[in-house]
């Protein structure tokens, strides 16, 4: 995590989101977090469906933008997954929504 932090001049307000293995829930890790400003989010214990969305968004861009395209500079990848994030980010929102709708007007009929 410090190596990835030399490059970025303001951390505060990154939320970093991990699963809860041994290196993410650390005590040293967690005060590096903390020292950086960074918010950790994560999981659950038990609760695997709290992570589908983001795992949802990251499977989405892995395989419709990084996977399929090459880029001429960090520049240019970093403007064509931001665009691409946008675009995922909003079908998410209605993907997710519509789904918490129906699960809701299930769960009064039963």
């Amino acid at each position: 995590m410090k190596k990835e932090c030399i490059n970025v001049k303001d951390t505060k307000e990154i939320i970093f989101h991990s699963d809860l293995g041994a290196q993410y829930i650390s005590k040293e890790f967690s005060e590096l977090l903390k020292q950086k400003g960074i918010q950790h989010s994560y999981s659950k214990k038990d609760t695997p469906y709290d992570n589908a969305k983001i795992e949802s968004f990251h499977s989405i861009i892995k395989k419709e933008e990084i996977y399929v395209n090459k880029y001429k500079n960090f520049e240019e990848a970093k403007i064509k997954i931001f665009e691409s994030a946008q675009s995922c980010l909003i079908f998410l929102f209605i993907f997710y929504g519509v789904i918490n709708v129906i699960l809701s007007g299930l769960s009064q009929t039963l």
